[in-house]
């Protein structure tokens, strides 16, 4: 995993999620965790059809619509408990592999707000 650039570190963040169960939660089908937390509520139009996202929505963890988005002291920006599980297996950032922790995660309003004017409009057509 050290070989190589473009979307090799982000391969590996999937696979090690989906490993460990992270990215198998946020994917179901019909919306996510008992509290209406997850990724599928929110991500599917009136008629079910799943929401086509800009790339820079999806965590690069789950592959799923962030509702949470944090930033990384690395600059990379994740879905809070996915990232929150990540550091609490690995204790580092999934794409510089640095030492991270949890009170280095901080609230990205900007793209919160992106997102959030992104299923506005696309579920209101």
């Amino acid at each position: 995993a050290t070989k190589g650039s473009g979307g090799g570190a982000h391969a590996d963040v999937a696979a090690s999620a989906a490993t460990a169960g992270v990215a198998a939660d946020e994917k179901k089908e019909g919306g996510g965790s008992e509290d209406g937390k997850g990724g599928g509520k929110s991500d599917t139009m009136q008629d079910g059809e799943p929401l086509e996202a800009p790339s820079q929505f999806l965590c690069p963890i789950t592959l799923v619509m962030m509702e949470d988005p944090v930033l990384c002291k690395d600059g990379s920006t994740y879905e809070r408990t996915a990232i929150e599980a990540w550091i609490a297996k690995h204790g580092t950032s999934p794409v510089s592999r640095e030492p991270l922790g949890r009170d280095q995660l901080f609230p990205n309003r900007a793209l919160k707000e992106m997102i959030e004017r992104f299923r506005e409009q696309k579920l209101s057509q």
